[in-house]
């Protein structure tokens, strides 16, 4: 039954990364072994493949541009490499595999995936109220006291935030869409408490443009009002009330800034011009992956920040990766995230989920400005099930002519 590994899926993502992997790891085999026992099952891959070729073969060539660029400068382990390959298969063969074992899902199976989607957002906001209140984190196997900030089961709060934005459209809209439902309004105050008490900034302020969009959207005069009532009060509450994310932005705002430890008005633009002269010394193929402290430092030396005691990684996914992988590889990724788009504009006529789609990739598109998303795993775990989801809804409409496909292929094949 193809739907229990889905469930799998999706109850792996609140996980930290090894969870996931080992969940992923378990849904793959079980729908592999599904795939196997039909009798096209390698036609239909390849049919997939053919029709997916873009974002497959360009996550492909983004993966081995970097591995070259790590080869050929030599600083990072054959060890590192290998784990960033194994990190990074889920996110090119998933969609695949997915596809493969379940063919097409049932009306009522998307219906309770869609109902589990919604409980995982009510769920994300009690682990976030929870922590914000009772000061707790899981490290390990442990439970640890923490800082009053949410980061879930996960290990910083910004992986927190960024895999939370990702939830916002979907049950925002399920909530205009079923005004009446507890379940909707659980789970949008669900997502919306795990956005809050993460204090993330720049997820906060991209919540708040899907916020807008939808009441432009929306076509319920009731909902627009009572969204604009919601933001208004939540805005209100947030910046009039003494808590952390008000104080944090109070100093963003401000002359000194908020944690500033550089001469610059925010320490993320100081790790944007250190990787500035990274990416001016190797601009075509990068650096490679696993930037060190020891190999960033001197490039912030030449900017005057020899004693900055936070030598990060630049805190923005594009210029991360042309650091790691220059032109060559962020213009791969560029590919396979430019296809994400043209497939939720393709699903506009046929699709209500298209809406949904844009706005998630969108979201991560603008909040990636301030943060290396696509580089942390649960991240990227979280959006590899949402160009699953996509290339489900792109695979149901072309659904009819990838039969077609495999059966003329089928016939070919019984012929030679």
């Amino acid at each position: 039954m193809p739907f229990v590994p889905l469930l799998i899926l999706l109850f792996s993502l609140p996980l930290a990364a090894a969870g996931q992997h080992i969940g992923a790891s378990l849904a793959c085999i079980w729908l592999i072994g599904l795939a196997s026992q039909k009798k096209d099952a390698r036609v239909f891959f390849l049919s997939l493949l053919r029709e997916f070729k873009i974002p497959f073969f360009s996550s492909i060539a983004f993966i081995l541009v970097l591995i070259v660029s790590s080869l050929i400068n030599g600083h990072a382990t054959n060890g590192y490499i290998l784990h960033f390959v194994l990190g990074h298969l889920i996110w090119v063969f998933l969609p695949f595999i997915v596809l493969d074992g379940v063919r097409r899902l049932r009306e009522y199976e998307i219906h309770r995936i869609k109902i589990i989607l919604l409980i995982l957002c009510f769920l994300l906001g009690i682990i976030a109220f929870s922590q914000w209140i009772f000061n707790w984190r899981v490290v390990g196997s442990s439970i640890v006291s923490s800082p009053p900030r949410a980061r879930g089961f996960y290990s910083h709060p910004l992986t927190f935030a960024y895999v939370s934005i990702l939830f916002l459209p979907f049950a925002l809209r399920n909530w205009i869409d079923n005004f009446k439902s507890l379940v909707s309004w659980l789970s949008v105050l669900g997502i919306f408490s795990a956005l809050l008490f993460s204090e993330s900034r720049t997820v906060l302020a991209v919540a708040a443009l899907v916020v807008v969009l939808n009441i432009i959207q929306s076509g319920s005069l009731k909902a627009r009002i009572l969204l604009l009532f919601v933001g208004i009060t939540a805005g209100s509450v947030v910046i009039g009330t003494d808590n952390p994310l008000s104080l944090k932005i109070k100093a963003t705002l401000s002359h000194e800034g908020f944690d500033r430890n550089s001469g610059y008005q925010d320490d993320r633009i100081a790790f944007w011009h250190a990787h500035y002269e990274i990416i001016k010394e190797k601009p075509i193929l990068g650096h490679g992956i696993g930037l060190s402290k020891d190999y960033l430092l001197p490039y912030y030396e030449r900017i005057g920040l020899a004693h900055f005691k936070r030598i990060y990684p630049a805190h923005n996914m594009y210029i991360q990766i042309l650091a790691n992988g220059g032109i060559v590889a962020l213009l791969f990724f560029l590919t396979w995230y430019g296809w994400a788009l043209r497939a939720c504009w393709r699903l506009k006529a046929t699709s209500g989920y298209s809406n949904i789609f844009m706005q998630i990739f969108v979201a991560l598109a603008l909040a990636s400005l301030t943060q290396n998303s696509f580089q942390d795993s649960e991240v990227r775990y979280s959006l590899t099930i949402v160009m699953t989801a996509l290339m489900y809804f792109v695979y149901d409409k072309e659904h009819l002519g990838i039969e077609k496909s495999c059966r003329v292929m089928s016939e070919k094949h019984s012929l030679l």
